[in-house]
């Protein structure tokens, strides 16, 4: 009975909210994903079939461009080889038929080099798209060179519509802004006759997002900071993520602290917050899991800042020395506070939040802020 009860809980636990869908014509973006130090990769669809082309340069005259003839209406293009910490602008084409059908422009920063200041923002829960597109300017001001995104990005993962409207309503973030998106449960969900439960996949997922890897799990480095990336929802493919993903962790987390080239700062990003205030039956389904597979290893390897969503409010909480923060940047939920947080630090569910980090030498400041840029919470992290 008790086991009933709890594989009942799952699968509530996983069910979408209700689709707001947008009508769409499957063209969206343009807009970048995985940033470094020399470049960026320049992503959009179009409805019709084309070739893609990124022109790009430190000018608005651009100067040089990149091609890719083959027809496709996903459009996923590396622009490389650039300057770090340098502001480049760039027009997105394609053409069919001799004429363009899709060009649209942006910009972007690459990454700072080791040693130099470092900026990026936290969002989570950005699936309320209207509300996340209120923090355009607070992104802008914030200097970020990118944007970690702890998921969820839209309700339903498997609908293209869903991601249209995410960088759709989001363009004046995405388009200028790189960012990196964790998977979350609504990453899963949707496969055909199936739309709840362990039957997801991340087909749509892996082919909207450019991460390194599988995609999953992943690392990036920036400057003096390594970015962990994990997949937190297990009970999708509980095997393959509490066997294969452990070893990649512990794996990675040894080469962080075998004295080589060591980051200053390692910060670990999943959707799943493993201490947080957020609904009673998390601690059974997904907060003891977290707490099994990750949080031991990540506190073993001294990881100072684990970035976080799912609970639809805004949080810090500080265990053994490790720092976790989730916000709601677009969906956000009072009715989730439910569960008592031994760690907890701050806690807000009266306004929507993104956390700005800035990374100066051996310094580490967070501030979490509304979009109208009033500072909510702040700490600073010095090694």
């Amino acid at each position: 009975m008790r086991t009933a009860f709890v594989t009942l809980l799952a699968f509530a636990a996983l069910s979408p909210l209700a689709l707001g869908q947008n009508p769409s014509d499957g063209t969206f973006g343009p807009y970048l994903q995985s940033p470094t130090e020399n470049g960026a990769v320049v992503c959009w669809r179009t409805a019709t079939a084309g070739t893609s082309e990124v022109e790009y340069g430190t000018t608005q005259n651009y100067g040089q461009n990149v091609q890719q003839l083959a027809s496709a209406q996903w459009h996923q293009v590396p622009v490389t080889g650039l300057a770090a910490n340098t502001l480049y602008y760039y027009r997105a084409v394609t053409r069919a038929n001799g004429q363009a059908i899709f060009s649209e422009t942006g910009s972007f920063r690459t990454m700072p080099p080791r040693g130099a200041p470092l900026s990026f923002v936290h969002m989570a829960e950005t699936h309320d798209d209207d509300e996340v597109t209120k923090f355009r300017e607070e992104v802008a001001a914030s200097g970020a060179s990118f944007i970690v995104d702890a998921s969820d990005q839209v309700d339903d993962g498997a609908v293209l519509n869903e991601w249209d409207h995410y960088f759709t309503i989001g363009e004046a973030i995405y388009r200028n802004t790189p960012v990196v998106n964790a998977v979350g449960n609504h990453s899963y969900v949707g496969t055909g006759l199936f739309k709840t439960g362990i039957f997801g996949n991340l087909n749509m997922f892996k082919q909207v997002n450019v991460n390194p890897g599988n995609e999953e799990w992943f690392t990036f480095r920036v400057g003096d900071v390594l970015f962990i990336y994990l997949n937190s929802t297990w009970y999708f493919d509980p095997f393959r993520l509490s066997t294969s993903q452990i070893s990649w962790l512990k794996k990675t987390l040894a080469d962080a602290t075998d004295g080589n080239d060591d980051p200053v700062f390692k910060v670990a990003v999943f959707h799943t917050p493993p201490y947080s205030s957020g609904p009673w039956y998390r601690d059974y389904l997904e907060k003891i899991w977290a707490k099994n597979f990750f949080v031991k290893h990540l506190k073993a390897a001294r990881t100072d800042l684990v970035l976080l969503g799912h609970d639809k409010f805004n949080e810090h909480s500080v265990v053994d020395g490790v720092h976790y923060v989730q916000v709601a940047t677009g969906a956000l939920s009072a009715k989730r506070i439910q569960a008592k947080n031994p760690g907890k630090v701050w806690l807000s569910a009266q306004t929507r939040g993104m956390t700005v980090v800035r990374v100066n030498g051996r310094r580490l400041d967070a501030q979490i802020v509304d979009n109208a840029g009033n500072v909510l919470h702040s700490f600073s992290i010095a090694k």
